[in-house]
């Protein structure tokens, strides 16, 4: 039979090691995984003309980013429906609120996430400049690249 000392000795190790388990897995999943990309509005020119030269521009905006809707196997997934900005219907389907962020002057962003699957959505209500929703999943250790393009409306 182990004496007192020894089985101290095993739980305090055990600890130890499951302590720099969960702190490397902590690491991994937060600050090592998320996303990243630029946010784009366009058509920036009010007439296009074929050989004309009119490039998306840079946007700044404030993008919410909600975990994406899981189903259970044979529940009933709703029909796709168009993304009402005043928050009546969406699709994808979507979870709680994670987070927001704002992209900055060049419409650079990169934002750090759990693995897992979300959508992202812009946070204004109004109709323009729209932008649809994007569903993206993260991975451990990765950060996903996330191009987000807005329609400015102009025709």
């Amino acid at each position: 039979m182990p004496t007192r000392k020894v089985t101290n000795f095993i739980v305090i190790a055990v600890a130890v090691l499951l302590s720099a388990a969960f702190v490397t897995f902590r690491q991994e999943t937060a600050a090592g995984s998320g996303i990243y990309g630029v946010a784009k509005i366009g058509p920036t020119c009010p007439v296009v003309k074929v050989g004309s030269d009119c490039p998306d521009k840079p946007y700044q905006a404030t993008i919410d980013i909600f975990a994406a809707k899981v189903y259970q196997p044979g529940e009933a997934v709703p029909e796709p429906q168009f993304y009402d900005p005043k928050g009546k219907s969406s699709y994808p389907p979507v979870g709680d609120k994670v987070v927001d962020f704002q992209t900055d002057s060049s419409g650079n962003f990169r934002v750090s996430l759990n693995p897992g699957s979300y959508v992202l959505r812009n946070q204004s209500t109004s109709s323009l400049p729209s932008l649809r929703a994007v569903a993206v999943t993260v991975t451990v250790g990765k950060f996903a690249k996330v191009d987000l393009t807005f329609d400015s409306g102009l025709r």
